[in-house]
């Protein structure tokens, strides 16, 4: 009798731990009724989380003064293993936002050391066959993660410098310091080249070797 007291009381203790409130993080969350979840960059523990928490905050401004709905909507910024240890997070661990901002740098600030730096960003080079403006976005991504972060005016000068011919020629007679403005003058270089490169393949091998005749 005592043993299946015992088992009874342990079946209760274990529904118990699968109550919504005891899974949730913030049981008592409301949610305002305009609020409309952001579309975050995710993270994946493989990059920064000081400016991942700078990103998560400024997709949230409006609500900042709700650490329930801060807490509830930073699952929603993570992916892959991230995620894992954000659902071993209990209520008695984060009560306010703040900690949970706290614990989540304590996890991953060794990534912060990794960084890349300077000489990393001079090494990335465009690939062979990558868009002109893929290869801008991939440039700038690791750009705004080198530490310590690069100045704005910067920038272009680094990017232009990392550009291969006839993109780098072309760019320096461009005096332009936004970056966007070199993204932009950089797709239309690659544009006329492709045009170019068009016109030569749609040649037939018989008005080549004419050509060549004359």
């Amino acid at each position: 009798m005592d043993e299946a007291i015992r088992n009874m009381k342990d079946v209760n203790a274990s529904h118990k731990e699968l109550e919504a409130r005891e899974l949730s993080l913030v049981p008592d969350l409301v949610i305002p009724h305009d609020f409309k979840m952001p579309d975050f960059e995710k993270y994946d523990g493989t990059s920064c989380p000081l400016i991942h928490l700078r990103m998560f905050c400024r997709k949230m401004e409006g609500y900042l003064s709700s650490d329930d709905l801060l807490i509830h909507s930073f699952h929603d910024s993570l992916v892959g293993p991230t995620i894992v240890w954000y659902n071993q997070l209990t209520q008695e661990q984060i009560k306010r936002w703040v900690v949970l901002a706290n614990a989540f740098l304590g996890q991953y600030l060794y990534v912060k050391g990794l960084a890349p730096t300077r000489m990393d960003l001079r090494r990335v080079k465009k690939k062979t066959n990558e868009r002109f403006h893929e290869y801008a976005l991939r440039w700038r991504g690791v750009a705004a993660q080198v530490q310590p972060p690069i100045l704005e005016e910067e920038i272009s000068c680094m990017f232009r410098d990392s550009l291969p011919a006839p993109f780098f020629e072309l760019m320096q007679a461009n005096p332009t310091k936004e970056f966007e403005n070199l993204v932009t003058s950089g797709d239309l270089i690659e544009n006329v080249i492709s045009e170019e490169n068009s016109k030569v393949t749609s040649k037939s091998p018989t008005d080549q070797k004419a050509k060549a005749m004359m």
